[in-house]
């Protein structure tokens, strides 16, 4: 088998609304394959390059790890906002975060949306096999499978 001689990384660019970000994957020699992508941060190839020389020569910085517990806090204060406004909870009432669910839950599935129907109601008529949303994938010939379909259903009960 002849040898191929690799690049060290390959760039590679994403379009996010109107901005192009240049991304970048080093090659793995021990796995034979490229990394997943991480974005250089880079608007333009040749700073998206200098980047990357910079990273090989001083080391690639650590990714963020995700912090869950605040992205939590933070949506479940958006709820509790939303609650407060539907005038479902007072300003200031502390609740845990399986109330306020329950309590958002509660207040979503039943309210009417502007057609007149329950929230409730329209899930089960989206997650129809015979729906226009799943009709409407069909006939534009993206699949979609009759388990998934299923499962959204069980999901709304």
């Amino acid at each position: 088998m002849q040898d191929v001689t690799r690049n060290s990384y390959s760039l590679y660019k994403r379009e996010t609304g109107s901005r192009t970000i240049w991304y970048v994957r080093f090659w793995d020699d021990e796995t034979q394959s490229y990394s997943s992508g991480r974005s250089t941060g880079q608007t333009a190839k040749p700073a998206a390059h200098r980047q990357v020389q910079k990273w090989l020569a001083e080391g690639i910085p650590e990714l963020k790890k995700r912090d869950y517990k605040t992205a939590q806090n933070r949506l479940m204060g958006a709820i509790a906002k939303h609650l407060q406004d539907a005038g479902v909870i007072k300003k200031g009432e502390i609740q845990d975060a399986g109330e306020i669910i329950k309590l958002f839950y509660a207040q979503v599935t039943n309210t009417q949306m502007s057609s007149g129907e329950g929230f409730v109601a329209y899930l089960y008529r989206f997650w129809d096999w015979n729906g226009a949303y799943v009709q409407g994938r069909l006939e534009r010939g993206k699949t979609i499978g009759k388990r998934y379909m299923e499962d959204c259903r069980k999901r709304i009960e």
